[in-house]
């Protein structure tokens, strides 16, 4: 029950969800960008749930591009840095950041080229490490969000300010729950964490193991 690959799969199900929500119909057109593509699984998925979206994904490794080249159908795939977007002003519909905003040094900079390339209306969904969660807490510096890479770890309260600085409407936020615990990535215990996210999405409780938050750019 729940292999990687469908827990992977699991942990996508709220964003399918907002979606589908926003533009009405699987079969509606949209275009959607993921910063920090790695080997496209989340676009893979999006290109089955949607054959009508049309996708892009940007990230800086070029072994991972290459490897998503060889089973993506549709897909644009560049090697690029997420801080500077090659794509013109208002030409998105949702842009994507899971695990990646915690790697720029200036945040800021992935905010203003988030916005600028979203369409009025246009979403965009993150997800990063949380530092207040139990898992954080608890572990210390075996905390997996502890990383040299990890330049910009911040608490949700911070996220959702500079989402607002920068002109966006918070539409949901969350965390993941128990998942910093290896634990509950395996059974039995696991499934007190994967039915709640499966049932929700997420869990409406700040000491989870990510902040996950969808936000509205502005009129």
């Amino acid at each position: 029950m729940f292999s990687p690959i469908q827990r992977k799969k699991l942990s996508y199900r709220i964003w399918f969800k907002l979606i589908k929500t926003a533009f009405g119909s699987q079969n509606n057109a949209f275009r959607l960008l993921e910063i920090g593509c790695g080997r496209g699984f989340f676009l893979s998925h999006l290109e089955n749930i949607f054959p009508k979206s049309e996708l892009y994904g940007i990230d800086i490794d070029s072994e991972r591009i290459a490897y998503a080249k060889t089973y993506l159908n549709r897909a644009h795939l560049y090697v690029q840095d997420g801080q500077f977007l090659p794509y013109d002003n208002e030409s998105m519909d949702v842009v994507c950041a899971f695990q990646v905003i915690e790697h720029f040094p200036e945040p800021c900079r992935f905010f203003n080229e988030a916005y600028r390339v979203l369409k009025i209306g246009g979403i965009i969904f993150l997800s990063t490490p949380n530092p207040f969660g139990l898992a954080a807490k608890l572990l210390g510096p075996r905390w997996q969000g502890h990383h040299s890479q990890h330049i910009s770890v911040h608490p949700p309260l911070i996220w959702k300010q500079m989402l607002i600085d920068h002109q966006f409407t918070i539409l949901m936020q969350g965390t993941t729950g128990l998942s910093g615990f290896k634990v509950f990535n395996s059974l039995p215990l696991g499934l007190l964490n994967w039915i709640p996210l499966y049932l929700s999405g997420c869990f409406r409780w700040q000491y989870g193991e990510s902040f996950v938050v969808a936000a509205r750019k502005n009129q």
